[in-house]
């Protein structure tokens, strides 16, 4: 069988292994988009902690958090997008797994906030205090790693997903045989 998604030739006789690359390759606009996208990665971290504070071109740590914040949002927008747009199906569980990468990062925050929350537990996040907690449940060990609440971020949803993938795969199946 072959592939439907074949590498294209480059005019100098080359082949290319990225789909991605031999489509942009007459695309202009794509590359400058590209472009000007790896630039404001590269450029804006760079104005945040090079230039001090007072020069025109510095950006304030409060607007690099703000564009990360508009830009998860447009990622979950462009996700949702898609799936409506192009399959016609309206996907709430976007929300979910969407919700779930949040909560992992909002565990790590509240570990960071330490003793300088209003509680002052340098173990415990404040809401636990209140709660009357004594310890930290074992799900929120490591938390306190930005790292491992990086990893968490992409392991829980997508342990979510591929449970479900499966739950229905089998389910599918299941009704296959009894049928």
């Amino acid at each position: 069988m072959q592939s439907t998604i074949q590498s294209s030739e480059h005019p100098t006789g080359t082949q290319s292994k990225s789909f991605v690359l031999a489509a942009m390759r007459g695309d202009k606009g794509g590359q400058l988009t590209i472009l000007a996208i790896l630039a404001a990665v590269v450029l804006i971290p760079l104005a945040n902690t090079v230039l001090p504070t007072g020069h025109p071109l510095h950006v304030e740590t409060f607007t690099i958090s703000l564009m990360g914040k508009y830009l998860s949002y447009a990622m979950l927008a462009l996700a949702v997008d898609l799936v409506w747009g192009y399959l016609g199906i309206l996907s709430l569980g976007h929300g979910a797994f969407f919700a779930l990468g949040g909560y992992a990062m909002g565990m790590y925050l509240m570990r960071q906030i330490g003793d300088r929350g209003v509680y002052g537990n340098p173990i415990l996040p404040d809401f636990m205090v209140f709660l009357n907690w004594q310890e930290l449940p074992w799900f929120w060990h490591g938390f306190d790693q930005f790292w491992f609440a990086c990893l968490m971020v992409v392991l829980v949803p997508g342990a979510l997903a591929m449970y479900l993938v499966i739950w229905h795969s089998v389910r599918e199946f299941q009704g296959c045989i009894c049928q």
